[in-house]
């Protein structure tokens, strides 16, 4: 039976830090500790690497490992990318907030929406960014523009 398990992208990804961690460390050859924490993740990935890799039989058990990953890393990339798992793209209107949201929710929502002012009644208004040309309806005054988004 062959006992070598394929390369998924868990294994992947453990190759790549082990690797870059590695190099890093050269980086840091004045800072004890940084040096120190390269070699410690380094050392600790290669070691997961090779074990999953050579020495395990348990398909499944990989896969399921792989798939969890797999979903973990998709939603760490949609949080940086911007997206979102909610159907809801309607124009809105803005209200003030009694808290000063922080720079990572401004941040967050700069990247989702676009922020456009009503023609007839200067009413802010909220749209998803990336649809094109969309129609767009004040809430406030019922006034349609196309606007880009």
């Amino acid at each position: 039976m062959n006992r070598l398990f394929a390369m998924d992208e868990l294994n992947k990804t453990l190759l790549t830090v082990g690797i870059v961690s590695f190099l890093l460390r050269f980086l840091f050859t004045n800072v004890a500790w940084a040096n120190y924490l390269c070699t410690a993740i380094a050392v600790a990935a290669l070691i997961f690497f090779a074990i999953r890799l050579l020495y395990s039989n348990n398909r499944e058990k990989r896969e399921r490992e792989n798939r969890l990953f797999a979903s973990a890393f998709a939603s760490v990339k949609n949080f940086f990318t911007g997206k979102t798992g909610r159907g809801d793209r309607r124009a809105k209107v803005v209200t003030p907030n009694k808290s000063k949201p922080s720079l990572s929710q401004r941040w967050h929502e700069f990247r989702i929406y676009r922020y456009l002012v009503c023609p007839q009644c200067q009413q802010k208004l909220r749209v998803p960014r990336g649809k094109g040309k969309i129609k767009v309806t004040c809430t406030k005054c019922r006034n349609q523009f196309i606007a880009k988004s």
